[in-house]
């Protein structure tokens, strides 16, 4: 049990959870409708819901007559519209901030190239141009409920600490206490990938999504684990680190210090690299004129992805890998070579679905603001 909370507290807060969950899933909803499916009191219930009146988050919706005699039946709603949160995404590329609503929809967008890993002090100094700039947007009318982070690297998402980024170079700082002491906001920080996760089950909003693996192909590779509908993050918050499987003996280097590894051969710093050229815009471009070079290496990153995501789906049994990440937006030439080396290796009665996520419907920076929304459904504040 939470230290902030004593026993009625919590089966206040418990109960508003319930409430609130109801809400999320459903468009409209009625009190009693409310009652039945949490078993909660009548009278409980419409304590909880004047109280989510009162402060805004719910909305009574008058329906039409009903035929015959008796009143219409009055609705409440989430006002989706009404619930902001940040989302920051930071990478050694780049720092990437949204403004957003509860439905994902973005109300403003700032990015700020960089070229990491940096100073803390220089780091954060951006952070927080992105954010005066993201706080600036947020209309007096509307509740702004937090700030998330998604970094690139290993992260402990239960105390907000970035624990190991050589990416951003960031090592044991917590910036869950950083931005909290910073803005007076709630704070979310997970790592990037698997915030980019959370934005895929927020964003499907689907009570089936129960075992899944998440990849997300970007600067660096990494992946997240959705299992019995739970996010899955190991004894140190490692789990999902797929970028770090190997799938070439001596290969290219990676950060990590070792060879061969996945994220040494498929990402967009490696691809790159590998093409001589600065930017994945100018892959794209190659790619575009069929460069026989470009469409080589997308051809045999796509082989390696298979290969990783076939044994991952042989030790797993996910139901869906959903696939997302900047290198999506190549996926024409990847994804061929990856679809048929997962069925060469996937055990043929896996039943694995593969899916392309929406890069502009979903990235970490959209994931890190669901983080926020995730959290205050929870603690609703």
């Amino acid at each position: 049990m939470n230290a902030d909370y004593n026993s009625f507290q919590w089966m206040k807060l418990n109960n508003q959870r319930k409430v609130l969950e109801l809400l999320h899933y459903e468009a409209a909803i009625s009190r009693v409708e409310i009652a039945r499916r949490t078993q909660l009191t009548k009278q409980t219930v419409t304590n909880l819901v004047n109280e989510c009146l009162e402060k805004q988050w719910v909305e009574e919706v008058h329906t039409q007559p009903m035929t015959g005699s008796g009143r219409p039946p009055v609705l409440l709603r989430l006002r989706r519209e009404k619930l902001l949160a940040i989302g920051i995404e930071v990478t050694g590329r780049y720092i990437a901030g949204v403004l957003m609503n509860y439905d994902a929809v973005l109300l403003h967008q700032e990015k700020l190239e960089h070229n990491g890993p940096t100073a803390n002090d220089i780091l954060l100094g951006k952070i927080e141009r992105i954010i005066a700039r993201l706080l600036a947007h947020v209309p007096d009318s509307l509740r702004l409920l937090g700030i998330g982070f998604g970094v690139q690297g290993l992260v402990d998402s239960d105390t907000g600490t970035v624990q190991h980024s050589p990416y951003v170079g960031l090592f044991a700082f917590h910036m869950a206490q950083w931005a909290q002491a910073r803005y007076g906001l709630p704070v979310r920080v997970d790592n990037n990938v698997r915030a980019f996760a959370n934005g895929e089950i927020w964003l499907r909003n689907d009570r089936s999504l129960q075992d899944t693996l998440c990849i997300y192909l970007d600067e660096a590779v990494g992946g997240a684990l959705l299992l019995e509908g739970r996010m899955y993050t190991g004894a140190n918050s490692q789990a999902g680190e797929i970028g770090h499987m190997k799938i070439q003996d001596r290969g290219n280097g990676c950060r990590c210090g070792q060879y061969g590894c996945l994220e040494a051969h498929i990402s967009i710093e490696a691809i790159t690299k590998a093409l001589s050229r600065s930017t994945f815009e100018e892959v794209q471009s190659l790619l575009a004129e069929a460069n026989r070079d470009a469409v080589s290496i997308l051809v045999k990153a796509g082989s390696w992805l298979g290969t990783a995501l076939g044994n991952t789906a042989n030790l797993l049994n996910p139901s869906k890998i959903i696939i997302g990440g900047q290198l999506t937006e190549a996926a024409r030439w990847f994804m061929p070579a990856c679809e048929d080396t997962f069925a060469r290796t996937v055990i043929p009665s896996s039943h694995t679905n593969m899916e392309l996520s929406d890069y502009t419907r979903n990235n970490c920076s959209i994931g890190a603001g669901t983080l926020v929304f995730q959290h205050w459904m929870s603690y609703p504040n």
